[in-house]
């Protein structure tokens, strides 16, 4: 399988260095040609993970052109992504540990979960040759499973609730030697994911925007103490050396400013963009108004 780097790589020859132009800035400036051209004097925004930094990107440089913003699953530009990662994943991963051990059927059937989790990490930690069998042919395939490989599919379980559900019954099964339902939820999860989010569109805005705001001093406090560890956000480094990209505009970091009208959603148990973020957005937005889901 290729790394992400090696992708990004490959990939980075087929756009023509077109890449680095895909920023928040330049994304918020064509998306107000878009109002301009519709004839729109004033509009809404809704964004989601991305969008939603997206939609504070264009109330910055846009103000005058903006009615209110609706902002689900808070991103910031305060948020350096990757960085996050490990600390907001670590979060989201106590909080299902906790509350299996506090429902009495989930801790009789998985006992010791936190424990056992911990165990199943260690184990791969140099690599583990395990047998799975392919979800739609059952074709038995050996493969080595890292323990950076497990722990990040586990984070990106977390993303769906009913797969986040199914995670106490996964780690048991992985732990007894049986990976088949981590790998049908993972490539049921890769599906979903290829439809809906373009990985070009990441590596230029993350290189461009947040990998030059990253000090290795920060990576190592960030990634203490997390089942994550720092592999996501050297991945991306290593992603970053091939990718092009341009310099994000002075000030692309600072907290964004706005008096419209903000409703930001939260999902309580969201591994990536958890409640902190939102607040933190909502600091600077005086009209903001946060809500946050319980058991999301």
């Amino acid at each position: 399988d290729e790394t992400i780097a090696t992708s990004a790589k490959r990939c980075a020859s087929l756009y023509r260095g077109l890449a680095k132009y895909h920023t928040s800035a330049a994304l918020a400036d064509d998306l107000d040609v878009v109002r301009a051209t519709l004839g729109y004097k004033h509009i809404n925004l809704l964004g989601v993970s991305y969008g939603t930094r997206l939609a504070l990107e264009y109330a910055r440089r846009h103000p005058k052109h903006l009615r209110s913003m609706v902002l689900d699953s808070v991103a910031p530009p305060t948020m350096i992504l990757s960085l996050s990662f490990a600390k907001d994943g670590q979060r989201a991963l106590d909080k299902m540990l906790k509350a299996c051990a506090n429902d009495e059927p989930c801790n009789q059937a998985f006992p010791n979960l936190r424990k056992g989790f911990e165990e199943l990490l260690a184990s791969l930690a140099d690599g583990k040759k395990v047998t799975i069998h392919h979800p739609r042919s059952d074709k038995p395939i050996e493969i080595v499973l890292r323990r950076d490989m497990f722990a990040q599919a586990v984070r990106a379980l977390m993303y769906a609730p009913l797969l986040r559900s199914l995670l106490p019954l996964t780690i048991a099964e992985a732990r007894r030697g049986n990976f088949d339902p981590f790998v049908a939820q993972i490539a049921m999860l890769t599906q979903s994911a290829q439809e809906g989010m373009s990985e070009g569109l990441f590596l230029s805005v993350a290189c461009a925007e947040d990998m030059p705001r990253l000090t290795e001093e920060a990576i190592v406090e960030q990634s203490r103490g997390s089942f994550l560890g720092d592999s996501i956000v050297r991945e991306l480094g290593r992603a970053c050396e091939h990718w092009p990209s341009a310099p994000h505009p002075k000030g692309f970091g600072e907290p964004v400013r706005s008096a419209v009208p903000t409703l930001l959603l939260s999902g309580e148990l969201d591994p990536v963009t958890p409640p902190s973020w939102a607040e933190e957005a909502r600091a600077t937005l005086p009209q903001g108004r946060h809500v946050v889901v319980p058991g999301e």
